[in-house]
């Protein structure tokens, strides 16, 4: 038996239907909101002069936020403590440790 599972984002403004999530983040916390094509324009706009006007902090980071992801950063993890690597339980892994899982697991 198939099963399909459709998922259908609604716009967290008006409940329209929603295109993307947007993220965003403000006095060090961060914020995601599903949005129609016109209200992502909207806030888009609405902070445009602010974006640029203001500094860029660092280069953009990726987290591990979804499970799959965080699955695979643990196997990681687990490869390397099992394979005589020295890291630590929490941070960003480096390429060379996620270079060398790869490999091994081709």
């Amino acid at each position: 038996m198939a099963k399909q599972v459709t998922i259908l984002l609604r716009d967290d403004m008006d409940g329209s239907e929603a295109v993307r999530t947007t993220t965003f983040a403000l006095d060090g916390r961060s914020y995601e909101i599903d949005l129609s094509e016109h209200n992502d324009a909207e806030l888009r706009g609405a902070l445009e002069r602010f974006v640029n006007a203001a500094r860029r902090t660092g280069p953009k980071v990726v987290t591990a936020s979804n499970p799959a992801q965080r699955a695979r950063t643990r196997a990681i993890r687990q490869w390397a403590a099992d394979n005589g690597y020295d890291i630590a339980e929490r941070g960003r892994l480096s390429s060379e440790i996620v270079s060398r899982y790869e490999a091994a697991h081709v």
